[in-house]
């Protein structure tokens, strides 16, 4: 990518021909939009220099240090908004250890691209939403990208971004509708198609992803301050009641008959109850299995008793199952030292069906996992079982980024009724009226 400057206040991107050979591939991807040139106003500018993204008199970036360094800049600035005093420093940690990786994968560029999309949607009042694995870091997370705190639910950078993974880290931009195409052209005129392309991916909320934002917003509003979404409860008692009660009309996920019947028998008291229900409901035709064995909480007795305490440990959060893709990528990591990186590759290969990968995966799990004194039928017996969830086991980071939503719209219906039930009903969203 060239970038020259044309004339005062202006810059041109110029744009190379591209072609999309997979996500495997080391080329180049071609992408949808066909500009040769975009042009970026001092507006613009201004909101990208605000976020740190600089961009020197001959029009060129910055070199890949520099980028990491603002970044850094950027997020310590934001940390200090999204944690307390007693989280600052658990919080620095695992900021300085996802940096570590951005910089190593050279993916800077796409974080600081995206999180200046986020800040030209907020400036222009467009509302939007991260999903996807991109909500498992904190940088996005402080940089407002996402509000789903990734300390708070245990969620792993690696599944979104890391070494060996050249297309990783495309962040996944849900927008409120009709606004796409203004929000995109801005990241073009400011970086370029090609940039903006690499670094983020947008599609259109639904209508029950905007109730919460509007009904936030309209209250902020009303109370003369910004409505924010993301300071909301997750972990109200009178939202839950309403969750088990059936009358959720206008709630996030809870369009489904099956989602609301199985709200109301099991009752989920915590966000991680939300979204390990709704990771179940999204398992196909195993899903009927999975939730007989979620109720009945049996899971762990059908791994070997050598090694249960420890699953505990790393499955209490879903009553023993393995229903997460960042599960079984610390399955393999605490009991085969398996780099959380590679366990990915392993859960792509096993929802795949490559059964060359998965059985590389099975010797290098049983020689460690014998290393350490675990009996060879033990060890094969709990891979199998950590290889047979693979292939059904859902992105966590985007489960609970919903889950979170869930409940953040039940408080808003359980604590602002009336002004919920307006919004529902307005003409903005006529599908619900």
């Amino acid at each position: 990518m060239e970038l020259v400057r044309p004339a005062a206040n202006e810059l041109v991107v110029t744009l190379g021909d591209y072609v999309d050979r997979g996500p495997d591939s080391k080329e180049e991807p071609k992408y949808p939009r066909d500009k040769p040139v975009a042009f970026c106003s001092d507006e613009e500018a201004d909101v990208a220099a605000k976020m740190g993204f600089s961009i020197l008199g001959n029009g060129k970036m910055e070199d890949d240090a520099k980028i990491c360094d603002e970044l850094r800049e950027r997020c310590l600035s934001g940390i200090r908004h999204r944690y307390s005093q007693d989280e600052f420093q658990q919080a620095v940690l695992r900021l300085d250890r996802e940096l570590a990786l951005i910089r190593t994968s050279g993916k800077a560029e796409n974080f600081l691209v995206a999180a200046t999309v986020a800040e030209f949607a907020r400036s222009r009042q467009i509302g939007y939403r991260l999903v996807g694995a991109g909500c498992g870091s904190i940088v996005a997370y402080v940089l407002r990208l996402s509000d789903t705190d990734p300390l708070r639910h245990g969620l792993l950078f690696e599944r979104f971004c890391g070494p060996k993974r050249p297309w990783a880290g495309r962040f996944l931009l849900r927008v409120e509708p009709g606004r796409k195409e203004e929000l995109l052209g801005l990241a073009d005129r400011t970086f370029g198609a090609v940039l903006v392309d690499r670094a983020i991916l947008l599609s259109d909320l639904t209508v029950e992803e905007m109730i919460p934002q509007l009904v936030a917003a309209s209250i902020g509003e009303q109370r003369g301050a910004e409505g924010d979404l993301g300071k909301i409860p997750v972990d109200d008692a009178d939202a839950f009641a309403l969750l088990w009660s059936g009358r959720t009309e206008g709630i996030f996920q809870l369009d489904s008959d099956v989602l609301r019947r199985w709200f109301a028998r099991i009752r989920p008291k915590g966000v991680g109850d939300v979204a390990a229900l709704t990771a179940i409901l999204a398992c196909g035709p195993a899903r009927r299995n999975v939730l007989r064995r979620f109720i009945g909480r049996k899971e762990l007795r059908e791994y070997p008793e050598t090694v249960r305490h420890d699953l505990l440990q790393l499955l209490g959060e879903s009553r023993g199952m393995l229903l997460y893709q960042e599960q079984v990528m610390n399955l393999l990591a605490w009991f085969g030292e398996i780099p959380l990186a590679d366990g990915y590759r392993f859960v792509k290969a096993a929802a795949g069906g490559r059964r060359e990968v998965v059985d590389e995966f099975r010797l290098r799990f049983c020689c460690h996992a014998a290393r350490d004194g675990m009996e060879e039928t033990a060890a094969k017996a709990l891979f199998d079982r950590v290889a047979e969830a693979a292939a059904y086991a859902r992105c966590k980071a985007h489960e609970f980024a919903n889950a979170v939503l869930t409940c953040r719209a039940a408080w808003l219906k359980v604590h602002h009724p009336a002004e919920f039930e307006r919004v529902v009903r307005t003409s903005m969203v006529p599908d619900l009226r």
